[in-house]
């Protein structure tokens, strides 16, 4: 079940990240999103979900697919530009999970 879900979390964060080729119609470079994938794996669904809208507005005024630093551009402006992004990124995840719990009365 766990696999599962994983599956289904990779497969929309990979989409998401094809959205950096369909944003500029262009056709999704199998070799190069596997590229891409390697060297931002470590961002959270979440957070890739913010920072590529990012990454893809700040290169409307040309037709190429932005970098890979484009997408980390993106998150660091997310995070507030972190002196240390691993960091943010553990604090980000971290107060996701808080804003998922609710008190209960008792």
């Amino acid at each position: 079940m766990a696999e599962k879900h994983e599956e289904e979390i990779t497969r929309e964060w990979m989409d998401i990240l094809s959205d950096l080729w369909t944003a500029f119609g262009k056709e999704v470079d199998p070799k190069r999103l596997r590229v891409y994938f390697r060297n931002l794996s470590f961002i959270p669904l979440g957070l890739l979900e913010k920072a590529v809208p990012i990454a893809i507005q700040k290169q409307r005024k040309f037709n190429i697919v932005p970098t890979v630093g484009s997408v980390i551009e993106g998150l660091e402006q997310t995070l507030g530009h972190p002196a240390d992004l691993t960091q943010a990124i553990e604090e980000w995840a971290d107060q996701g999970f808080q804003d998922c719990i609710v008190p209960l009365e008792g």
